[in-house]
């Protein structure tokens, strides 16, 4: 019989799809049931009811992860004003140090003077055909690579600095997002987003940021002192 088969009703001659709801999410979907209607012609109802039945599964399990982050937050801390001084100066010292060893992985002057006398020895012994442009070109690009790679980082660090720059006048905060659910996570504190202790992270974040791709580019220049701050 049609009224046997799981997860399928029938009421007043039409088809629905039902999935029980936990009796611990019931407070959270206000139903017992989830029901979705299928139509009233039994075959079309039967090959639409998989879809519908994991359509209404997708949604309890929405519901037991907000269940589960609520339980979360719960146990979470506020944060308060010594955890956006700790926030900031972390992720500066952290960007700091990324920026270390991201220098110590670029060519060194030594590697790509290296390089420039491998080619050279290369083109005499004639292993390069110096009369075909792209043969040249083929064997210079990882010495083309080498060169530009500092000066392909610096202007990454410039065009995100500039980014920084423009989100913090005009109240944009999606660049730090990321950073600012990683320190929440780490410390177990809360800040719920559109609430003022978001945007006060959130903004302490980026002119950290801010002031890190600073220092990073005085590093260009040849200032190897110590922080700013």
């Amino acid at each position: 019989m049609a009224g046997q088969v799981k997860n399928l009703k029938i009421k007043g001659g039409r088809f629905y799809a039902r999935v029980s709801v936990p009796a611990h999410l019931r407070p959270t979907l206000g139903k017992s049931e989830l029901v979705t209607a299928l139509g009233g012609e039994r075959r079309a109802a039967m090959r639409a009811l998989p879809a519908a039945v994991a359509t209404l599964q997708r949604q309890i399990a929405a519901a037991e992860a907000k269940t589960a982050g609520d339980r979360m937050d719960d146990l979470r801390t506020p944060i308060t004003t010594a955890d956006y001084g700790s926030a900031v100066w972390k992720r500066y010292q952290a960007m700091l140090a990324e920026d270390e060893a991201k220098r110590d992985r670029l060519p060194s002057g030594d590697a790509i003077e290296a390089e420039q006398d491998r080619l050279m020895q290369r083109a005499q012994a004639g292993q390069i055909a110096l009369a075909d442009p792209l043969a040249v070109l083929d064997a210079s690009l990882d010495l083309l690579v080498m060169k530009d790679a500092q000066a392909f980082d610096q202007s990454a660090r410039r065009a995100k600095l500039d980014a920084l720059r423009a989100d913090l006048t005009e109240n944009r905060t999606h660049l730090v997002e990321h950073e600012i659910d990683a320190y929440l996570d780490r410390h177990s504190l809360t800040a719920p987003e559109g609430s003022a202790e978001r945007a006060t992270l959130a903004k302490r974040l980026m002119r950290a940021e801010i002031e890190a791709l600073q220092r990073t580019l005085e590093r260009d220049r040849g200032d190897r002192g110590g922080p700013a701050w």
